[in-house]
């Protein structure tokens, strides 16, 4: 087989754009040459206006790196690594969550930089981009994480409002079974079960303001617990509805 044909066969991919300026560098050169076919960016590497015009001229097609750049990762090998990934699971700082909402924003940004999907080869123009069914399972995910953010965001509200009338209720049960109105006068057991009735009324007076926890509330408490300045969950959540609208 000539080596030409060979070539034809081949898909070669660059990875890590973006890592430092010398793998940019390298990986435009080669792209420039028409050595490659696809080049994967990391969206918050090190990459300047210039090298993004550069590879876009070049006419590669284009994927996204996912990374978690939050973690230092230390370079201790294979068993060293597991280590610590399985530590920061354990201690709450790395969850398939968190991850999710980390890689739909670094996804967000690849798409306001360049505009366009990263699937298909740029001879491959007759492949379709499985967007729909990527599209229903990132807003099951998301609908999922909503669902769990606004049940917690209830019980926070609901227990805060709630302890105040069953401290008093309770105080004035224990009262009660330890027979403390059996050995009082007429006129101060009417008096205290009138001082706890008005404490019960006045703890209850806080309940007018609840509301339930909106979509909104919800998102917000997502993208909190994130850590991200992205916003990930409300970009992907506009970006789902768009969708729809556009659908439709």
């Amino acid at each position: 087989m000539h080596t030409k044909d060979l070539r034809k066969r081949l898909i070669v991919s660059a990875d890590d754009f973006g890592q430092s300026p010398e793998a940019n560098r390298n990986i435009l050169a080669l792209a420039e040459q028409g050595h490659l076919d696809r080049v994967a960016v990391m969206v918050r590497g090190k990459i300047s206006p210039a090298e993004l015009q550069r590879l876009l001229a070049a006419g590669v097609a284009l994927d996204v790196h996912l990374d978690i750049p939050d973690l230092a990762v230390p370079k201790k090998g294979v068993f060293g690594r597991s280590a610590f990934f399985l530590s920061q699971y354990i201690y709450g700082k790395l969850s398939p969550e968190k991850i999710g909402l980390d890689w739909a924003a670094q996804l967000e940004i690849f798409l306001r930089i360049f505009g366009r999907g990263i699937w298909g080869r740029p001879d491959a123009s007759s492949r379709t981009p499985p967007a729909a069914a990527s599209g229903e399972a990132a807003n099951s995910q998301l609908e999922r994480l909503i669902a769990r953010a606004r049940a917690l965001l209830l019980f926070e509200r609901s227990w805060r409002l709630l302890v105040p009338p069953l401290i008093v209720a309770g105080l004035f049960l224990c009262l009660s079974f330890a027979g403390v109105w059996l050995e009082t006068p007429h006129w101060l057991r009417a008096a205290g079960v009138g001082v706890f009735a008005l404490g019960l009324a006045l703890s209850l007076l806080p309940l007018r303001n609840f509301h339930a926890p909106t979509r909104r509330e919800a998102l917000e408490r997502i993208d909190r617990i994130s850590g991200l300045a992205e916003r990930p969950a409300a970009v992907l959540d506009d970006r789902l509805g768009n969708a729809g609208e556009d659908a439709a």
